[in-house]
């Protein structure tokens, strides 16, 4: 059975950055043997200001919110729906790491299995460019009552693997969901909950020495950064692969005896 002791979540969050911003909804479709055995939908007093930007996506507003149970208030309600079940979401490593941050500040750790439905859908449907929810949502004619709401994004979810069935083989499904359940290896010497803290979204990531500094000087970390880009070839950092314009640097001598930095360009 391939759909079995699975919890598929969606959270919706006051902001994208785990330490600080905070759920204010969550949904829990459980599938056991193929079915839906049950669903836990909850609005979440996050106790800090809703931006109104995210009550443009969600509709959720902070009246809505005043009166709603905290989430240590709720706990005991939400962890029967994910305790010792097989976590799916889209982009699981967000919805995973604001519920890690939840429990961890209730001093409990969460680390279940999971999987991520954006992975099993670009492994089954290579051909496609964009495995954004809307777009499975129109590739597979899924409908949707309430758009970016926690549990109505879950059932979509739900659906999107229902309607998998149909249209690709059964092996070919528990392959795609055995590769993407596999936990990718990490350094031996890091240790696991660094990477836990780590944002599960893109940006600009700066990493410190043992002393808290990143790069000697400003010049030496956009060396560095020049240097990287051309040698990783990032698919979304297309600015600095190329070079246009070199500078060079000399120290020169002027007539009162005195070195000087001595800049010079050449077009590239």
């Amino acid at each position: 059975m391939i759909w079995d002791n699975l919890a598929i979540v969606d959270v919706e969050t006051t902001g994208g950055r785990p330490p600080f911003n905070r759920v204010i909804e969550i949904g829990v479709v459980a599938v056991d043997y193929g079915r839906v055995s049950g669903t836990y939908s909850q609005l979440i007093n996050p106790e800090c200001w809703l931006p109104p930007e995210i009550t443009s996506l969600t509709g959720i507003t902070p009246d809505q919110l005043e009166n709603q149970p905290t989430f240590p208030q709720l706990v005991h309600r939400l962890f029967p729906f994910l305790d010792g079940r097989v976590m799916v979401a889209h982009n699981v490593r967000f919805d995973l790491s604001f519920l890690k941050a939840e429990f961890d500040r209730l001093g409990y750790t969460y680390n279940p299995k999971h999987w991520c439905s954006v992975r099993l859908s670009r492994r089954l449907f290579p051909q496609y460019r964009s495995h954004a929810l809307d777009r499975i949502i129109e590739r597979h004619g899924i409908k949707v009552a309430l758009r970016h709401r926690a549990l109505d994004d879950a059932l979509v979810i739900w659906e999107f693997m229902q309607k998998l069935e149909p249209q690709v083989k059964t092996g070919l499904i528990e392959k795609a969901v055995g590769e993407v359940l596999k936990t990718p290896a990490w350094p031996p010497r890091l240790a696991k909950s660094t990477l836990d803290k780590l944002p599960a979204a893109p940006g600009v990531y700066i990493f410190y020495d043992a002393e808290g500094v990143p790069a000697a000087g400003d010049l030496e970390s956009q060396l560095i950064e020049a240097r990287l880009v051309k040698e990783q070839q990032p698919i979304y950092n297309r600015k600095l692969r190329t070079t246009r314009e070199l500078m060079a640097l000399a120290l020169v001598m002027d007539s009162q005896k005195y070195l000087k930095a001595d800049s010079r360009r050449q077009n590239g």
